[in-house]
């Protein structure tokens, strides 16, 4: 009986190791405890801008678009170890009126959207920005495939929501 069930146990075992380390074909990204890695999160989506100006496309209000380099990038994020690929930012003019003072772009004054290589690196990122509370963290996030859509504050639930439907649209 007990070499039945120790026979068992190592099948079962030995199942596992060859199904967690073998195999012929690799994942396009790991997957965090709890989350599925679907097709259209293991593709990278397009860059921010071409994201940020499917947005403006939409009739958002996406204003003064600016598309980081390496060398612009206040976050120095880009290009580097768990860094994104690509980022741009904009003014929203609600986001403006309804309070904001800077007129730099970014997700105190309108959005931004960063781009990463891989869809473990945006949910991530993601994750660390949801730990975020008021007064840093206190506007909308949003993830889809490798992007990152972050939004003001200053911009109602309903504004989000359009900003939302539209990125998980042209980020895919």
């Amino acid at each position: 009986m007990n070499r039945t069930i120790a026979l068992a146990a190592t099948g079962a075992a030995l199942a596992f190791w060859i199904t967690a380390c073998g195999g012929s074909t690799p994942s396009a990204a790991p997957a965090t405890p709890g989350s599925a890695v679907t097709a259209s999160q293991s593709a990278v989506s397009p860059a921010a801008s071409a994201i940020a100006a499917q947005l403006a496309h939409a009739g958002l209000g996406v204003t003064h678009l600016i598309t980081y380099t390496e060398a612009t990038d206040p976050n120095h994020l880009m290009g580097r170890q768990g860094g994104y690929t690509s980022k741009a930012a904009w003014t929203d003019p609600v986001a403006i009126t309804a309070g904001a003072q800077a007129a730099q772009g970014g997700s105190v004054t309108g959005g931004g959207i960063e781009v990463f290589p891989t869809a473990a690196e945006a949910q991530a990122r993601y994750a660390k920005l949801k730990g975020f509370t008021a007064p840093i963290g206190d506007g909308y996030d949003y993830l889809a495939g490798t992007a990152v859509l972050r939004l003001s504050q200053y911009l109602t639930p309903a504004q989000a929501a359009a900003y939302r439907a539209a990125f998980m649209k042209a980020a895919s």
